[in-house]
């Protein structure tokens, strides 16, 4: 049976854990912090945001942070300093949560859609690609709060609608869609077992979940969820 081991302490609410070079990376919401985790419990303070929540690498390897409430998405230079590389508050229209970053550099960015805190009714919302250096578009529409952002080699993107009453065709809450040449998002990928299977470590493909680095793997042979 394995054995689990507390690495770190004292944290609120941890969003989106990125592994990469030996360490975990994660947001820490409500206490601000990004913070980096190696596996000796050493906790190394990363960035302070407003409100830290998705993360992901660049290709050359720099860091970039949603911050939730201002809807922007910073990038940490290699000197620790922070600065804006795009600003999403035209096309979402409530705060930002989830986000992937793929190998191209492309970040994948999901947003609540409808104020969740103060018990706004529901409604669906889009999925914003930022192209490399910044330049932001709505790449699909009519989701329900995106989150849980995963991309397959084929390419197929997939996510976890996460507000469950909203009308879709999938009562599930799974969305596939393939990646078009231009960024954009397109219906397809749809069967059962291609939208299951990524919740399943066992049946993953080697990459499936591990946009940002080769995926991780545990001593009993299974891969890492990040």
């Amino acid at each position: 049976m394995s054995e689990f081991t507390t690495l770190a302490t004292g944290l609120s609410f941890t969003e989106c854990p990125r592994w990469r070079d030996g360490r975990l990376y994660l947001s820490d919401m409500y206490t601000h912090r990004v913070l980096a985790i190696s596996m000796d419990g050493a906790t190394e303070l990363i960035a302070r945001v407003p409100q830290p929540s998705g993360l992901g690498f660049l290709p050359d390897g720099r860091l970039l942070i949603v911050s939730m409430r201002e809807r922007k998405i910073l990038r940490r230079d290699a000197d620790g300093s922070l600065s804006t590389y795009a600003d999403l508050y035209s096309l979402a229209p409530w705060h930002l949560n989830d986000m992937l970053v793929d190998r191209d550099g492309r970040a994948w960015v999901g947003n609540f859609g409808f104020d969740l805190m103060g018990n706004a009714p529901a409604r669906s919302t889009v999925l914003i690609c930022v192209a490399p250096g910044g330049a932001s578009s709505v790449a699909a529409r009519d989701l329900g709060f995106p989150n849980g952002m995963v991309l397959t080699p084929e390419p197929i993107f997939r996510c976890v609608e996460s507000v469950p009453d909203l009308p879709r065709p999938r009562p599930d809450g799974l969305v596939a869609l393939k990646v078009s040449a231009h960024s954009g998002l397109v219906a397809g990928g749809n069967e059962p077992d291609a939208i299951n299977e990524w919740f399943l470590a066992d049946h993953l493909p080697a990459d499936a979940l591990a946009p940002q680095a080769p995926p991780a793997k545990n001593p009993e042979g299974g891969q890492s969820l990040f």
